[in-house]
């Protein structure tokens, strides 16, 4: 609108009023000017038009009238008294400035009207303008009225306010919220406020409509003051904001909901502006970096990035706020984190850009420990390198079995039977010790990788110590480590698998020798045995250094280590520990004053000793006038078991091979047969399939020899109700078993 438009719309809409009015734009420009308004001050139109209203005024006047005007920009802003010479002589005038807002709530400008307040009928004239007030805002979309503050009585409302043709004695209470009294409660009484405080005030209330539906009231009250600076009524001005309201209930669920799935969520969340300042920060993140909210709010993303990384990440972080795309973007990658110790740890990263804020970008990251999952991973591996290890083990102890079991048993038979001279006397017990030795060796590997199903006897602990000390001796002894032994000679046996126990043995003489190999100097491995109070306990003590005191409480976990790789795979002390536990004992370990000692707890096996000594060994049993059948690819086994079964009587029929044995049976009668499990062509199993269907009377009748330790041999012979003569074994052995399948026979109908 131009400006004698606007000048002539206001000239019309205040005219009635005949009281001075200027419209100001926002910076406090005058705008529009009526002709009472131009008189008072003695100007021109053409002069006032874009004039500054504050130049009308001096000192203090200025003052106050400024800040009237700052007042009603914001809300409305309390009557001020200015002293102005005007026809007549000087005058108080008091001006009242309320701002113009269109629909959106926007203020488009304030207009001021004065007051000559030196006249008797001040009173009348506060009305007066307050009337053309209203015609003034008439146009407003809102409901807008004036409150006498002495009855509550609405003395003026536009046409919005949709109260009809006012008589004088309706209350806004009354007409508003249809009360009997002031509003009280939640729904606070702006004149209440205004009254205590004097200034523009705002507030909220709800109230119902016809239907019941509830509906939310933005309610904004403007003060006009007295020459005394009381409350002589109040402009209310309402807005309805039942839409806003629902929308911001709403948006503040959601936001709950936002908040919660990052606080609860397993992963950290962490957001970021283009700086690297951190705005989000959720529980998994305190969890996983060890630093709170608190501390990390507002704080640069390096202080969880390790030192070598920094510069590369500030680089990128510059390049993705710059071109909106980086490296690392929408991708999944591991990288490394750091916490709040200083320890660094492998994560998982995906980075988004979500978004701008205020023209500045964001970034979030989703983080996922994976310290966990390395040490899965790990373990997994050094399982399958574990499984591998046992497996080719087994196929070694295999080999090395058929040979020693011939070397032993025809060194054996030798001494018994050969009157040999003195020198090649001990020069045979040499051989036969370091065969047994070797066996031992054998022994302990496959004792390491046995499958099969523990079965408990009773067990001497000093002869399982004395036979790790065989293995062990040799390397210490060549690593300048000295091994002592000091073991008690009364020691009572403890039920338990022998294999088992002497894993636990190796384990702890294993561990000795890997603590004092990190010291780097020579050392001392102790190794005691004692009992006390129906308990048997073993002690390993090595010189070696202390263990520290962060890694103690974790010693006997699963895959816990702080060896190298090639050194371990920190399985060796979980097992001990687990084996111990399951033969109802104990495994721990303390720190010494010069080393350090691991002990062994098991409960002793009352009564084990007397059934020992009663055992007798096995005599030969009687085969006269029986046949016995030899499969074995071994050709030294073979003739080590028909020596020992043509002792007992036996014809002895001797194969290589499955097909070379089946045409035997096909030939001869059979009583019982020793068969190998393990060999080239038709293996054992396949030959007892074989016998099964075509000679089932003998499938009852056969020895299973072996040296494979696999689970499913043990098993396979127990199901076929057959015997297993572990290779090496010993004559006694083989004499149980021959006898079993003779008793067997005997007691059958």
């Amino acid at each position: 609108m131009r400006l004698m438009e606007l000048d002539r719309w206001f000239d019309a809409t205040l005219g009635a009023a005949k009281l001075p009015g200027i419209m100001l734009s926002p910076t406090g420009d005058i705008m529009a000017i009526n002709d009472f308004a131009l008189d008072m001050f003695g100007l021109k139109r053409e002069a006032a038009a874009g004039k500054s209203w504050f130049s009308f005024f001096g000192g203090a006047d200025a003052d106050a009238v400024r800040k009237a005007f700052e007042a009603a920009r914001e809300d409305a802003g309390p009557s001020v008294v200015t002293r102005l010479n005007i026809p007549g002589g000087e005058a108080a005038v008091s001006w009242t400035c309320n701002p113009v807002r269109n629909s959106e709530g926007e203020i488009e400008s304030v207009v001021c009207v004065g007051e000559n307040m030196s006249g008797p009928h001040a009173m009348e004239s506060v009305f007066a303008k307050n009337s053309f007030l209203c015609n003034v805002l008439e146009s407003v979309s809102h409901p807008l009225y004036v409150i006498d503050a002495k009855d509550y009585t609405v003395k003026m409302a536009n046409t919005a306010a949709g109260f009809g043709e006012l008589t004088g004695a309706g209350t806004c209470y009354r007409l508003v919220h249809h009360r009997d009294a002031p509003c009280v409660g939640s729904n606070i009484c702006p004149m209440a406020e205004v009254r205590k405080t004097k200034k523009p005030v705002s507030v909220r209330h709800v109230n119902y409509d016809k239907d019941g539906r509830e509906r939310h009231i933005k309610v904004r009250g403007y003060p006009v003051l007295d020459s005394d600076g009381e409350v002589l009524m109040m402009i209310e001005h309402t807005f309805e904001i039942t839409d806003q309201e629902f929308a911001e209930r709403e948006l503040r669920k959601s936001r709950r909901r936002y908040i919660d799935i990052i606080e609860n969520t397993a992963e950290a969340i962490i957001e970021i502006n283009g700086e690297g300042t951190i705005y989000i920060w959720n529980r998994a993140a305190e969890k996983i970096f060890g630093y709170s909210a608190s501390e990390m709010i507002g704080a640069n993303l390096t202080m969880i990035i390790p030192t070598e990384y920094r510069e590369a990440h500030k680089a990128g972080l510059h390049r993705a706020v710059s071109t909106g795309t980086g490296a690392h973007i929408g991708k999944v990658v591991e990288l490394e984190g750091l916490r709040k110790g200083g320890a660094k740890f492998p994560v998982e990263l995906l980075i988004s850009l979500t978004g701008e804020d205020e023209g500045e970008r964001r970034f979030t990251g989703i983080l996922r420990d994976l310290t966990e999952k390395k040490k899965n991973r790990e373990r997994l591996i050094r399982a399958e390198s574990l499984s591998a290890v046992g497996t080719f083990i087994s196929g070694v102890a295999h080999e090395l079995n058929n040979p020693l079991t011939a070397v032993l048993g025809f060194s054996e038979d030798i001494m018994r039977d050969h009157d040999l001279p003195q020198k090649a006397l001990d020069e045979m017990k040499i051989v036969v010790a370091e065969t047994r030795r070797s066996v031992d060796i054998v022994r302990g590997l496959l004792n390491f990788v046995r499958k099969q199903p523990a079965e408990k006897s009773a067990v001497n602990l000093n002869e399982l110590i004395e036979s790790v000390i065989t293995l062990k001796k040799y390397q210490l002894r060549v690593e300048n480590i000295e091994l002592i032994t000091s073991l008690s000679q009364s020691l009572r046996p403890v039920l338990g698998e022998s294999g088992q126990l002497r894993q636990i043995l190796i384990n702890l003489v294993q561990n000795a020798h890997h603590a004092i190999q990190e010291k780097d100097t020579d050392g001392v491995i102790r190794v005691t045995s004692y009992q006390r109070a129906g308990h048997v306990f073993v002690e390993v003590y090595n010189s070696g250094p202390p263990i520290p005191g962060d890694v103690l409480p974790n010693i006997f976990e699963p895959f816990f280590t702080t060896k190298t790789r090639e050194q371990g795979t920190g399985l060796g002390l979980a097992i001990s520990y687990g084996i111990a536990r399951e033969h109802g004992g104990d495994l721990s370990v303390k720190n010494t004053p010069d080393g350090v000692v691991f002990t062994l707890d098991l409960p002793s096996y009352e009564g084990a000793a007397q059934a020992r000594e009663g055992k007798e060994a096995p005599g030969a049993p009687d085969g006269e006038n029986k046949v016995a059948l030899i499969l074995d690819d071994e050709a030294s086994v073979r003739a080590l078991l028909a020596k020992y079964l043509r002792k007992m009587g036996f014809k002895v029929l001797m194969s290589s091979t499955g097909d070379e044995a089946s045409g035997i049976l096909d030939s001869e009668e059979v009583d019982m047969a020793v068969v190998d499990l393990l060999m080239p062509g038709m293996d054992g199993f396949e030959f007892y399939g074989l016998v099964e269907k075509r000679w089932p009377h003998l499938k009852r009748k056969i020895i299973f020899a072996t040296g494979m330790v696999e689970e499913r041999a043990a098993l396979f012979a127990e199901a076929a109700g057959c015997q297993v003569l572990e290779k090496p074994f010993e004559k006694d052995r083989l004499y149980e078993a021959v006898s079993a399948i003779i008793s067997a026979v005997r007691n059958t109908p």
